[in-house]
């Protein structure tokens, strides 16, 4: 049984832990402690400047999976945009439904949020997640370019007069 529902939080440790999977996951950077990982969420994830919603999903009581996200509402002309920022199911329950499930949920709650779309990145090194997209219908967008700055170039542009 499957459950999914918006972060409560009687789910904090769980939250980390499965934050801690995607860390290890991703493989970018030094993986952070648990001590680290539990600042990381209550200070950043869940901090006060944050606007991160997060679903967590639920089997038989043990964290399997979440999505962080985060509504924006461009123009008072436009409908919200559902933008997803992680997507994150635990290994022992992928290719069972669960992600799927829970971008339905995702959806259903863009909807309900009067929001006209749901947008999210990913990682081209990550074939399965491009397959996993395809399959529930999402089309890659031709006409985006995805812009980053970041590190020094970032503090460079900052400073910049």
């Amino acid at each position: 049984m499957i459950e999914i529902r918006l972060y409560e939080d009687k789910d904090f440790q769980i939250l980390c832990q499965l934050c801690q999977g995607v860390a290890e996951y991703y493989k970018v950077g030094k993986i952070p402690n648990p001590k680290e990982m539990q600042d990381y969420v209550r200070n950043h994830v869940l901090g006060s400047d944050s606007d991160v919603k997060v679903l967590m999903v639920f089997a038989k009581g043990k964290g399997a999976g979440m999505a962080s996200f985060s509504i924006m509402y461009p123009s008072p002309s436009l409908m919200g945009q559902l933008y997803l920022k992680e997507l994150y199911v635990d290994e022992e329950y992928r290719g069972i439904g669960v992600g799927e499930k829970l971008m339905k949920t995702l959806a259903r709650y863009a909807l309900d949020h009067n929001c006209s779309r749901m947008d999210w990145s990913a990682e081209t090194s990550n074939p399965s997640a491009l397959e996993f997209y395809k399959t529930i219908g999402a089309k890659p967008l031709e006409k985006k370019v995805y812009y980053r700055i970041a590190d020094t170039d970032l503090i460079s542009f900052a400073d910049r007069e």
